[in-house]
This record gives structure tokens, C-alpha cells and sequence, in this order.
């Protein structure tokens, strides 16, 4: 027997826990442990654990058929709960037995299982409660005093009982513990007399605890006390396919953190408290610390059926019926992800524990116990990068891509034009730390930050080099990427070259080739011109199966000579999670400067500016007040900066859902009398370089705030704060500024974002504006204004490109009628108002799209209000006319929202509210009256400024069905896809466009359309459909009478039941 004691950060945890349970000092929510103190407990836990027999890196892996069990199946069958109990205690058995991890004297044994979101047991999606089951009942052998809690602390649902014990909010209000069976389990064990119950950890009191040896993502996390105070915790995961690449041991350690703390989900965060970083960059980092803090004793691996191609996809589950054990959870991951079909060497977390000391490095360092041959049971997964936006942004990238080289030497910055000759090439091996060539330099994620490592260069060259040895000469598959120029070079030979700039995601380039088995030399030549300046490379299976590729050749090994560990360590930064904001760089400027991240580079590393106090939050008015314009009436800012005349219409149930349109925001400027510097899309390094280098110039910078607390709380419409900054100071790595007229320092951890007045979210904004010499005058400005209204209210589209192709919303007028349209189609009943989708739709029509608007309504009145009483004559008339028209439209929608719902849950409607939905058929004609005072007010600005009539009102076809001819109807049960479909000839054809197969789809053609003019087509939708459907092709002689109807519930989160059935009706004149 091996003996060994545990790190002093759990020995003393769990000894110290038995005082806690004693004195529960005073209630305390979160506990900090002292120097002292932690000495004390290191000496008593070493005592305590020195009679433990740890079972190091072994991992036992029992399937369903293994011969040893008394009653085996083949592991594509339903299980019984005496088989999975049979072999749940066969894998415990293999590493030692229970009482190798549970002492019979034990108190408190934890066993953490995987509940994230209320699905069933046996769904795939949470862990089994029958593995939960026979862990409780092995527990219970060994300590029979023990008191047993199955604990988890979800992100996406809130217990109805504890529910008024906080006010963070997130998630669904229902019982996990019931909906995924624990409660069953509970009850029977309590039954047979074991000391038993269900545990939610968000609720629980926490720990503040510091990684032993430094943290690698935060320096300290709140970890819930009963994981701490347990004498033995028990991770049991469900082992799933996730945009991390695979979730099991490790990712579930992310239920250890209170909710109250860390808010639902935990990356959200709380008033009090930033959250858990959950971009994929620093998963890994995370998940190494939360281990490093808690120390779990035994993972026992629910691998019956797991979700594959996303963590909640019940409807795409795999079975393995497999049972994995093992003391350490990185040496059971990997072995996890071997038998999912992933390559072990692509998960970064095992790198990072074995330079810690807490894990292996590779899998052939992991003892496999209870199969002769593990690779007979691997099977392939689906990866989830097709959930995550079909492998675009972060998270879709980081699903389907391995790991490539990390560790490189470098040599650099280079001029630009640099450039190593044919035979320089060819004989190039460079030695670490020699010849200009840097020590070892081991990056952070698969995205190589040459900006970083060498802090914002630009223009200029840099060069990596790496080895590689392949195992099997074979055909492979390169994945590249770079955000600007790069050329690579295998062997001395040149493989790959790019010129000029892109956006960089990882596996952009998939170069297929034939590599020989042996050592190999890898070259990269990187370029740059300013902004992010990165590239990516890995040497992959030849799969181009975008469900399983990605994966590094099996046997590929990286490496950089007999070098050990890295001299130098380029953390990756958490950028956020879904990738969904621009890192698009943009700068336009109108005054005459020298490039700021020039002048960082001899700038003063303190800078403070004096005397600027600003009064104002949005934008446009600290804009206008840092640059000494003439004062300019607040309601006139406020709508150049929020757009109040603009609608879009997303579909039913998504109607606010449409992208920003409106004038580029330097247009706004300079109607304002500004001239100005814009910059967005640089990451974090880059923009504070960028501040320090205008600073320096004597302009003030105006950007969003860095802090994520405060940027969770955006300012009313959707906007974003916006503060000026006077000062800049770096201390080494540290670097703040200073928010002017506070005096207050802030730190930048990561990438900020902000929401420009044009609508769009951009990364790390900053702008800095000075008054024009040839400024507007008032009466222009009111010009411009009414131009402006008209502009975004007459009818058009907005154009929203995606990776399938282009979506187009209506908006202006048009918006308004499809809306009408689609309103005045429900059937206002109390019975249909009070079922759970359509009350889910009218709560977020009233929250989401009525509420804004309304405020946008009045703000576009009083924009005219003061202008109206100005002006004389036509134009005087005009302006007021505009005025009254918008607060009409708002006075009306306040009338609509009286009838509306402010809850989702018809459990929490007031009896008002009740009342009012069953009057609902009363606030049918309220949007027609609105619409009509939003042309009016539109047609009285048209009058002022001057161009074509207003396009008439589109009113519904549908009604005139009774004269038309039945095309065909489709239904289907669809999950965040979009579909074509194509009819033709009397024939339907169904094209996916994006996302995944529906479920239940059926179609029938009823009629054949006569190829003659004089037809329009319109689409009837079922009371239970949200999406967009709308008409793509209307028929014609020019497209052979093709129809083309598209279903868009893209975003709408699962199981929607679109029914459409297709007319075509006689082509008839609009109303006017």
C-alpha cells in the first residue's frame, strides 16, 4: 500500500470543518483562513491523511459487457439499476474500494453530481441518478454514520422553495433535484435507514480559498462550504460533449460555486461579486484552480448515454454503458476523452496540472484498469461546435479544434520587409535562447499572441519555430490562421502563404497534405501592421467531417529541442465567452494626429490631466461637452444618440430581435459640429496603449467602463456607460486609468466592450472630438433630425449577414405593418393568452419591445416639441404635427401594455393581470392606432424635409384566402434551424440551412399554382410558432413561378412547433 497525505490546502480544510460544524461562527456566508491558522491545520490534516492510501493516476473503466459482471450487457442496451450498481461498485472496487476514500468514522460525504439544467435521469444531459444511487449505497458500507448529501449548485435553475432567499435571478424556477430523480433516490435510501438528502450548493455558505502555488484565472474563489466540510467529496459527473471539447470531472467542479455568490449562470456574476471566468481561453486555467482549491477525492464517471454534439441536446445522445473511477480527475478526463474519440494530447488542462505537480501530462502516464484493451470501447462523439454557431466564435472554434503547438521559440520584432533567403531557410534549426532567438515561450491557447508576448508591435515581422514528431507517415489535414500575414515552412520548405488582413479563426485554412513518419522542423513567418496580430497551427487527422474533425494526429508530439520547461509563460486573457462582438479593427479620424500606439512607444509611463470634470453619461453629450461645442438642447442629443425613430420587426415572439440600423456614427458627429478620432476593435493591450498614446497628445479619451460589474447594469435602451479618461500609469504588468471627474483608478483585465449610437457593439471603443470650425445651426440641426426620422421610418429591410446567407428583417413602416399583420392574426381568447407560449410571448413583447419603445416614442416627441414652438407658418405646423404623432404612438402602446403580462408564469400574475388577459381581445386594434399616428408623424416631417410620399400600408392578404388556392403546409418540431422551402411545380422541397434536422416534420402539396400573374402568396402560422417565416420569392415568369418560404427560429431556444400553410391569393391593390 502506497501511503501519502494530501496538499495543505485540503487537510486543512477538512479538518478544520469539524469546528465549523460545532460553532458555525455566527452564520458567517464566507470564511477566510489566516496564515496561522493555516499552519496549524496543514501539521493536523498530515497527521489525519498519512494513513489514506492514495491511488495516484489509476483509472478503472467498467463496461456494461465486461465478463466479470454477474449480469452483463452490451453496451448499446437499457441498463437496470442493479447493473449500473454492479458496475459502479466493480470501477470503485478496481481503484481501491470506498473505504480507500471514506473513512468509517466519517461525517459528511458529499457527492457532487452534474444537474446543470432540470432534465430527466437517463436523458444524457444530467448524471444518472441510479450511478448517484449506488455511490450513496457504497458510501453508506464503509460509514454507515455518515451523513450523505447529493449536492449541486446549478446554473440554470432555481429551487421554487429557495427561490425568495435571494434576489440574483437566472435560470427556470423548478426543482432539479426532483426532475432528475435524486429525490426518488432519497426517499428509498432514507427508507432503508441511511442518513440522506439533496443539498443545493448555490444556497450554501463559501470559503474564500487561494490555489496552492499561484492561481492561473483568478486569484481567489468562493468555494460552497459543504464541499470543504465534507470528509470525503465525491464528483460524479455525465460525461458530454460541450464547447469545451468534452465536460466530465473537471467542468463539473463548476457546481461548487454558490449561486448567490457567483449568479445564475456563474459567469454572470453578482452586485457583490465578479464571476466565474468562463471563456474558452481560461476554461482550462479555471478548471485546474478549482481543483487545486478543493481537492475532490474520488470521480466516479456516469458514461451510460451522454449528450454529444452540445451539453443539452437530448435528442443526439450517445451510449457507451461505461463506468470510469479514478482518484484524479485529469488522469479520468483523459482517459474520458480517449474513449469519446477525442486525442488526449488536445486538452490543455493536462498540461497545465502536470507542470503543478496535480496531474499527468499524457494519458500513457495513467495506470487503465479493469480492460485489456481500452481502444475496443473507443467510439466516436459528435463534437459540439455545430451548436455553438456551427464552429464560429469562441466557443464553436475551441469545440472542434485540438491543441496545437504551444510552446515556440521566437525571433523578433523584425522589420516587416525581413526575410531569410532559400538556403537560410533550409538550414534553419534554431537553439532556445541563442542567436537572438528567444528562451522557450509556452502560449496560453492555440491562438499564438505575438501582441502580447511582445506588447503591441507594429509594423514589423515576427518568426516561430517549433519541432514535431510524427508517429505514422500519413495523409493529414494543416489548420491554419492568422489575423495578417504569414507564411509557414515545414522542413525548409515553403507550405503556406497569406498577405494581408482577415479575421483570424482557428482551422480558417484546412491545407491538406502527406506527412512522413519522423522529426519534423515548423517555420511560421508572421506579419504585422497594427491591432491584433496572431496566427494558429496544428497538424490534424485528415477528417473533414465537421462533426469529428479537428483532432491532432494521434502520436504528434510538439516540441523545441532537449528544452524542459518554458522560460517564459503568455497567459491567455478571458475575452469573454460566445465571441459575438467585432474585433474587426476600425479607426477613421478627422483631426490631424500622430498614430497613438506610435506615440506609446517613447510616451511618459504616467500621464494626468488636469481640470476635466464632465457632467455627462451618453455619449454624444460628453462628446459635445469635452470638445467646448455650443450648447446643444439635451432631447436632441439624447436622439442622435439613441435613435428614437427606429423599428424592426424580428417575427413573432423575437420582435425586438433585429440588428441596430442607422447613420455610421461618424455621420452623427459631424452633424453635431465634432471633429473627431474613433477606434474599436483593437483588443485591451492595444486600446490602453492607444489612450496613453492620446493622453499624451493632450486629447481626452472617452471609452466605456472597464469594470464588468458595472458593465452588466447598461443605462436605460440598452446603451452603455460612458466615462472620460484623464490619466494613464503602468507599474510593471499593472496598467490602470484614470475615469475623469471621479479621480478614481481602474484596472483593465480583459477586453471591454461599449454600444455605439450607430447600434453596434464594438470592442474597446474609444473617441475623442473637438469642435468643428464650421458648426450646425439649431434650425439645421432640427433639419438634419427630421431627415434623420424619415430616414429610419420609411419601409425597408435590414440586412443581417450569416454564415448561410443573408437575413433580412423589415423595418421603418414595413416593420410596422408585418408586426400589425402578425398581431392582429392571434386569437385573443383567455384560454390561448393564458397557455405557456403565448404568455411567454406577450411578457417579452411587453418587456422587450413595447417598454423601449414607448420611451423612444417620447423621447422623438419632445425632440420637435421645443422646435415646433420656435418655427412659424408650414413649418411650424409640421413640427407639431410630429410631435403629437409620436406622443400618440406612445400613449396608445402604454393603453397595449396595460393588457399585457408582466410575468411568464401564470402562477405569478396579479389578479389585474389575470383580468385584463381575458379583455384582451380590446387591445387588437391598439397597434393599427399606432401605426397611424407613426405616419402621420412621419408624413408631416416628409413635409419639412422634402422627398417621395410614404410607402402605403401592406395590409394582411391572409384575409382574402377564401378567393385563393391552398399551396401546401409544413409542420415540424425545429430546435434553433433555419429552412427553405422551395415550392415548385406542385412539388415541396426542404432545404436546411442552418442548425439541426427538424424532428416530426411532414408536409402536404394540396394544389399546383397556375404559372399566370395576378398571384401573391402568403404565409398562415400556427398559434405556436416563434420564428421569422416569411416569403423570400414570390412567384413570376422570371423565376419559373417558384416559391420560396423561409422558417427562421434561429435563437428561439428548443422545441418550437412551427405549422404554416402557404397561399396564394389574387395580387390586389394596398390600402393607402
Amino acid at each position: 500500500m502506497v501511503l501519502a497525505w494530501k496538499s495543505a490546502s485540503t487537510s486543512s480544510c477538512r479538518v478544520f470543518s469539524s469546528a465549523f460544524r460545532t460553532i458555525d461562527l455566527f452564520h458567517a456566508e464566507r470564511v477566510y483562513m489566516s496564515r496561522t491558522t493555516t499552519q496549524l491545520l496543514w501539521f493536523l490534516g498530515t497527521v489525519v491523511f498519512l494513513i489514506r492510501p492514495v491511488t495516484g493516476f489509476d483509472v478503472s473503466v467498467v463496461p456494461s459487457d465486461a465478463v466479470e459482471l454477474a449480469a452483463s450487457a452490451t453496451r448499446t442496451s437499457p441498463l437496470s439499476s442493479a447493473q449500473i450498481e454492479a458496475m459502479t461498485r466493480r470501477a470503485v472496487d478496481l481503484v481501491g474500494g470506498m473505504s480507500a476514500f471514506v473513512d468509517e468514522d466519517a461525517a459528511l460525504v458529499a457527492l457532487k453530481v452534474n444537474i446543470s439544467v432540470p432534465e430527466s435521469s437517463g436523458s444524457g444531459i444530467v448524471t444518472d441518478a441510479r450511478v448517484a444511487r449506488a455511490v450513496a449505497l457504497l458510501v453508506h458500507e464503509v460509514a454507515p454514520q455518515a451523513r450523505i448529501l447529493i449536492a449541486e449548485g446549478a446554473g440554470g435553475w432555481i429551487s421554487p422553495a429557495m427561490r425568495d432567499r435571494t434576489n440574483v435571478r437566472g435560470g427556470s424556477v423548478e426543482d432539479g433535484f426532483a426532475v432528475a430523480g435524486h429525490r426518488e433516490t432519497v426517499a428509498e435510501l432514507r427508507a432503508m435507514g441511511i442518513d440522506i438528502d439533496c443539498f443545493d450548493l448555490n444556497f450554501d455558505r463559501a470559503y474564500d480559498l487561494r490555489p496552492e502555488g499561484g492561481a492561473l484565472a483568478h486569484e481567489e474563489y468562493s468555494i460552497a462550504a459543504a464541499i470543504i466540510d465534507a470528509d470525503t467529496w465525491i464528483n460524479i459527473p455525465v460525461a458530454k460533449t460541450h464547447g469545451a471539447k468534452i465536460t466530465c470531472s473537471l467542468k463539473n467542479h463548476f457546481g461548487i460555486l454558490p449561486g448567490t455568490i457567483y449568479g445564475w449562470s456563474k459567469s454572470t456574476g453578482t452586485a457583490q461579486h465578479g464571476p466565474m471566468p468562463h471563456s474558452p481561453r481560461v476554461l482550462d486555467e479555471a478548471w485546474i484552480d478549482l481543483y487545486n482549491v478543493s481537492r475532490v477525492d474520488l470521480n466516479v464517471v456516469d458514461m451510460i448515454r451522454g449528450s454529444e454534439t452540445g451539453p443539452f441536446e437530448k435528442d443526439n445522445t450517445h451510449r457507451s454503458n461505461t463506468i470510469l473511477a479514478g482518484a484524479n480527475p485529469i488522469a479520468t478526463d483523459l482517459v474520458v476523452a480517449k474513449l469519446m474519440g477525442f486525442n488526449p494530447d488536445d486538452f490543455e488542462f493536462a498540461a497545465l496540472a502536470a507542470r503543478r505537480g496535480l496531474g499527468p501530462r499524457f494519458i500513457e502516464d495513467v495506470q487503465i484498469l479493469g480492460v485489456e484493451d481500452p481502444t475496443a470501447l473507443v467510439s466516436r462523439w459528435k463534437k459540439a461546435g455545430v451548436t455553438y454557431g456551427g464552429g464560429r466564435g469562441e466557443w464553436g472554434q475551441h469545440a472542434n479544434y485540438g491543441m496545437g503547438p504551444r510552446e515556440w521559440t521566437l525571433l523578433g520584432p523584425l522589420p516587416r520587409d525581413h526575410a531569410f533567403d532559400e538556403e537560410q531557410l533550409k538550414a534553419l534549426s534554431p537553439v532556445p535562447g541563442e542567436e537572438g532567438w528567444s528562451p522557450l515561450v509556452w502560449f496560453g491557447h492555440d491562438k499564438i499572441d505575438l501582441d502580447k508576448q511582445y506588447d503591441d508591435p507594429v509594423n514589423c515581422a515576427v518568426y516561430g519555430f517549433t519541432e514535431f514528431t510524427m508517429a505514422t507517415s500519413d495523409s493529414v489535414r494543416i489548420w491554419l490562421g492568422s489575423d495578417e500575414e504569414l507564411s509557414v515552412w515545414l522542413d525548409g520548405e515553403l507550405i503556406y502563404e497569406h498577405n494581408g488582413r482577415r479575421r483570424h479563426n482557428l482551422g480558417m485554412v484546412k491545407l491538406p497534405g502527406f506527412i512522413e513518419a519522423g522529426k519534423h522542423r515548423l517555420l511560421i513567418r508572421a506579419g504585422q501592421g497594427r491591432g491584433d496580430f496572431d496566427f494558429s497551427i496544428n497538424i490534424c487527422e485528415p477528417i473533414d467531417d465537421v462533426l469529428y474533425h479537428g483532432n491532432r494526429y494521434p502520436g504528434v508530439r510538439y516540441n523545441v529541442g532537449d528544452s524542459a520547461s518554458p522560460a517564459v509563460l503568455v497567459a491567455a486573457e478571458d475575452v469573454g465567452g460566445w465571441g459575438t462582438t467585432s474585433r474587426d479593427e476600425f479607426s477613421l479620424s478627422t483631426i490631424n494626429l500622430t498614430d497613438p500606439l506610435l506615440v506609446s512607444q517613447t510616451a511618459p509611463d504616467t500621464i494626468l490631466v488636469d481640470g476635466v470634470t464632465p457632467r455627462s453619461r451618453d455619449l454624444l453629450s460628453l462628446l459635445v461637452e469635452l470638445s467646448d461645442s455650443s450648447a446643444i438642447e439635451s432631447p436632441l442629443l439624447q436622439a442622435m444618440g439613441s435613435r428614437p425613430f427606429s423599428i424592426g420587426y424580428g417575427g413573432r415572439g423575437r420582435e425586438n430581435w433585429t440588428p441596430a440600423y442607422g447613420p455610421d456614427f461618424s455621420r452623427l458627429l459631424g452633424w453635431l459640429g465634432l471633429d473627431y478620432a474613433v477606434y474599436y476593435g483593437l483588443g485591451m493591450r492595444e486600446s490602453l496603449k492607444t489612450i496613453q498614446g492620446l493622453l499624451a497628445q493632450g486629447h481626452i479619451p472617452v471609452t466605456t467602463t472597464m469594470e464588468r460589474r458595472q458593465r452588466r447594469r447598461r443605462s436605460s435602451g440598452g446603451g452603455s456607460r460612458w466615462t472620460a479618461i484623464d490619466g494613464y500609469r503602468t507599474d510593471g504588468e499593472i496598467i490602470e486609468v484614470r475615469q475623469a471627474g471621479r479621480g478614481r483608478w481602474v484596472q483593465a483585465r480583459q477586453d471591454w466592450t461599449g454600444i455605439l449610437p450607430s447600434g453596434n457593439e464594438e470592442n474597446c471603443p474609444l473617441l475623442i472630438a473637438r469642435a468643428s470650425p464650421n458648426p450646425l445651426t439649431p434650425s439645421g440641426l432640427i433639419d438634419i433630425l427630421a431627415a434623420l426620422a424619415v430616414e429610419q421610418g420609411r419601409s425597408g429591410v435590414i440586412k443581417e449577414e450569416d454564415s448561410w446567407g443573408e437575413r433580412l428583417y423589415p423595418r421603418g413602416l414595413a416593420a410596422w405593418d408585418a408586426w400589425v399583420t402578425d398581431w392582429e392574426r392571434r386569437p385573443f381568447t383567455a384560454e390561448w393568452a393564458t397557455s405557456p407560449r403565448p404568455l411567454d410571448q406577450l411578457e417579452g413583447m411587453r418587456r422587450r419591445v413595447l417598454l423601449p419603445l414607448i420611451q423612444q416614442r417620447k423621447l422623438a416627441s419632445q425632440c420637435f416639441a421645443s422646435a415646433a414652438g420656435s418655427a412659424e407658418g408650414e413649418r411650424g405646423r409640421a413640427l407639431k404635427t410630429a410631435e403629437e404623432g409620436y406622443a400618440r404612438v406612445a400613449d396608445v402602446l402604454e393603453r397595449l401594455v396595460t393588457y399585457l403580462p408582466s410575468e411568464d408564469r401564470l402562477d405569478e400574475l396579479t389578479r389585474l393581470e389575470r383580468r385584463m388577459l381575458g379583455r384582451l381581445p380590446e387591445a387588437k386594434p391598439l397597434l393599427r392606432e399606432a401605426r397611424a399616428a407613426e405616419r402621420e408623424a412621419l408624413a408631416a416631417l416628409v413635409s419639412v424635409v422634402g422627398g417621395a410620399p410614404l410607402a402605403p400600408i401592406r395590409e394582411d392578404r391572409w384575409h382574402d384566402r377564401d378567393q385563393g388556392i391552398k399551396l401546401f403546409t409544413w409542420t415540424a418540431v425545429t430546435d434553433d434551424s433555419v429552412y427553405d422551402l422551395v415550392y415548385e411545380e406542385g412539388e415541396l422541397q426542404m432545404t436546411l440551412l442552418e442548425g439541426d434536422e427538424a424532428k416530426h416534420m411532414s408536409f402536404e402539396t394540396h394544389n399546383v399554382l397556375p404559372e399566370t400573374p395576378g398571384w401573391e402568396v402568403v404565409v398562415e402560422i400556427g398559434i405556436d410558432a416563434t420564428g421569422l417565416y416569411t416569403i423570400i420569392e414570390q412567384p413570376h415568369a422570371d423565376n419559373d413561378w417558384r416559391v420560396v418560404v423561409r422558417a427562421d427560429d434561429d435563437r428561439v431556444w428548443r422545441d418550437n412547433a412551427p405549422q404554416l400553410v402557404v397561399w396564394a391569393v389574387p395580387s390586389g391593390q394596398i390600402s393607402q
